[in-house]
């Protein structure tokens, strides 16, 4: 009875050793998986003043470029929302464009940090559009062309 108690004991000491070399080849390929991700992930950086606004991507694939375009030359801004996921996990991500003829020179999601306010800074400076994009509760006075999730089109 002592011997099969201690092979229980032993058993069970091999497994959760067993278990930690597993648990930790997960965390270590789990690791390797998001630093591949982040290293072959688009970056940009977006610089907007009072003449216009350049966009400066970068990417290990497609190499690097800028784009340059001036306030008077943006024809169009689009908000939109979208959804991705199953029923049981569904995430909603906004998304802001700004145009100029057919070329979309900007494209953020809200996974930005300065989604908003460079949703407001483009909104300023195009006075040119007819409308712009506010927060949806900020539109309660405002006569509003759309909605589209968490901001409103409203005339200007």
């Amino acid at each position: 009875m002592v011997l099969f108690a201690t092979w229980i004991v032993f058993c069970l000491i091999g497994f959760a050793i067993a278990g930690i070399w597993a648990g930790l080849a997960v965390i270590a390929i789990g690791a390797a998986i998001l630093g591949l991700v982040r290293w072959l992930a688009k970056t940009q950086v977006i610089t907007c003043d009072q003449s216009g606004l350049t966009v400066k991507a970068t990417s290990r694939r497609k190499g690097s470029s800028t784009t340059t375009v001036e306030w008077p030359q943006v024809t169009a801004t689009r908000f939109y929302e979208q959804t991705v996921g199953d029923d049981e996990s569904e995430v909603t991500n906004g998304h802001f464009e700004v145009s100029a003829g057919t070329n979309t020179v900007l494209h953020i999601t809200d996974a930005s940090r300065s989604f908003k306010q460079m949703i407001a800074a483009v909104c300023d400076r195009t006075t040119h559009l007819d409308y712009r994009w506010v927060p949806r509760k900020d539109a309660k006075n405002e006569q509003v062309l759309t909605q589209a999730g968490a901001y409103a089109k409203v005339r200007r």
